[in-house]
């Protein structure tokens, strides 16, 4: 058996650790094994299930307590740590890649940069630090990966996605368990008490990427038309005050359903009638992928790689069309879902099964370790 390394903030819910979990829960653990190393004190929702899988927890402070504080201790973390083959590097964008160039000076084989983005806003400082990093990172990577084409061409250059120096790595769900429900359905509405509305749904941390502002504007259009609607939030994250605020300002507080980060969001999306996913930016949204094997029309923003639509029911709005047309769109495909229980069946075919990518991941690191 061997032991990969990934490297990244923290284990909480949200696109890249929901991947990771995935196949995490699904790789033979018997042949690979996952350890973590985390930037964060506070313990992630995953820890848990992450120990009784085997797996082990370090941490190291993030650059915010101190650049060479956090150089250090990775430093001595990976002269204490030879047993690693392999370390995973997951990244928005390359504004931090110390851990890798860490792994590097103290020889690790095989050293993976992971992009899951397709931009990054944050200071000066971190562009700054990505555009330098974007001219020196090859000297500390053995390989490259991606979630898509789109994010490969914004972190590596178009150069580099000529010569195809990278491999697109699938977000692999577990299709069978996002099959529609109609039982799910029911148990879900019933225990919000929306039985016969008409559920607009959103799955995603409430963080400026995903938008949560228009897509409230967009929600009180539609609640004037249909006073039936309501807004169906599954996440949590730094911005939920603000939006929580913005709702109630707007008088939306009783149509607007904020459920919080939750464990299986399969019967939620089973419970909606329409997605939507209005995102200033996106590397692959899982939560699309998921949305998608539910047999979901999804509305969402044309910043979204094109790359994530698996079936015929994903639906592209630029964020300068007016709400109105958002509205129109939203409320015309809602009406138009049947055979949702065969969607996941398509998704699956697609090559976005978990199982997939598992398999994918623990060849190449057995090979490569």
């Amino acid at each position: 058996m061997i032991r990969v390394l990934h490297v990244l903030k923290g284990m909480n819910r949200g696109g890249i650790e929901n991947f990771l979990m995935n196949v995490y829960r699904s790789i033979d653990r018997n042949a690979v094994q996952f350890d973590f190393l985390v930037h964060q004190v506070e313990k992630g929702v995953f820890d848990e299930e992450i120990v009784l899988l085997g797996g082990k927890i370090f941490r190291v402070p993030g650059r915010r307590e101190g650049v060479l504080k956090n150089k250090k201790n990775l430093h001595n973390f990976f002269f204490e740590h030879r047993e690693y083959g392999v370390v995973h590097q997951h990244v928005s964008s390359l504004s931090y890649i110390e851990p890798l160039k860490l792994a590097e000076k103290n020889q690790v084989k095989t050293r993976i940069l992971h992009c899951h983005s397709t931009m990054q806003g944050g200071s000066f400082v971190h562009r700054y630090l990505h555009s330098h990093n974007k001219e020196v990172f090859l000297k500390y990577v053995t390989h490259t990966f991606t979630c898509s084409h789109d994010a490969a061409r914004w972190v590596f250059g178009e150069q580099r996605v000529l010569e195809a120096a990278y491999k697109v790595l699938r977000y692999g769900i577990e299709t069978s368990k996002f099959t529609f429900s109609s039982e799910a359905r029911y148990n879900i509405r019933k225990s919000l008490g929306i039985e016969k509305n008409l559920v607009i749904g959103h799955l995603g941390r409430f963080t400026y990427p995903k938008n949560h502002l228009y897509l409230i504007e967009v929600f009180q259009l539609i609640h004037k038309r249909r006073e039936d609607a309501v807004l169906l939030l599954i996440g949590d994250g730094e911005l939920r005050k603000e939006i929580e605020r913005r709702v109630v300002e707007l008088g939306l507080k009783r149509n607007v359903i904020f459920a919080g980060s939750v464990p299986d969001p399969a019967p939620y999306l089973s419970s909606m009638d329409v997605f939507v996913f209005p995102s200033h930016y996106e590397g692959f949204p899982i939560s699309m992928i998921e949305a998608q094997a539910s047999g979901l029309p999804c509305v969402v923003s044309n910043e979204v790689t094109s790359e994530a639509r698996i079936t015929e029911n994903v639906y592209y709005l630029s964020l300068d069309s007016p709400t109105q047309v958002w509205c129109d769109l939203i409320e015309k495909v809602s009406s138009v879902i049947e055979r949702r229980s065969a969607y996941a069946r398509f998704v699956k075919e697609a090559g976005f099964d978990v199982q997939h990518t598992s398999k994918w991941l623990e060849e190449f690191y057995l090979h490569e370790s």
